[in-house]
């Protein structure tokens, strides 16, 4: 988690710590642990190569950075297991979608399938749209 904050130019005192920390306390997390986040994202998926499916949410609110982000968007490849974070201010559908086209689609390309937990921002007519324009299921 820190190394993809750093990555993105988000730095926090004691960043570590704080993690550690946040990690302590939630709830969620202590219950699933990252892989097993990442595990069932990737549940009940086939892929044959890279970058073929990609699972995505949305993660937060969280303490806000020194650039006002709450929220992380994470990006799961489901074959290589490849995690790319995009910090961002809302949890809006224009944001997931940013984060699409400037991260996983803009580094590696499209992939066939999108995985999500169904949440406002993954559904709607934006996100349809650009789905079915980039030839998405």
């Amino acid at each position: 988690m820190v190394d993809h904050l750093r990555e993105k130019k988000i730095y926090l005192k004691n960043a570590k710590d704080e993690a550690g920390e946040f990690i302590k306390r939630c709830g969620i997390c202590q219950k699933l642990k990252a892989r097993q986040i990442v595990r069932l994202m990737m549940k009940d998926t086939t892929v044959d190569h890279p970058f073929d499916t990609i699972a995505i949410d949305t993660v937060g609110p969280i303490l806000p950075s020194k650039a006002k982000s709450r929220y992380l968007i994470v990006m799961v490849d489901c074959f290589t297991r490849w995690t790319e974070i995009v910090p961002t201010k809302r949890a809006k559908a224009v944001d997931a979608a940013d984060a699409l086209m400037s991260g996983m689609f803009g580094r590696f390309g499209l992939p066939n399938r999108i995985r999500s937990d169904r949440g406002k921002q993954y559904v709607n007519s934006l996100i349809s749209a650009l789905y079915e324009r980039l030839g998405i299921k």
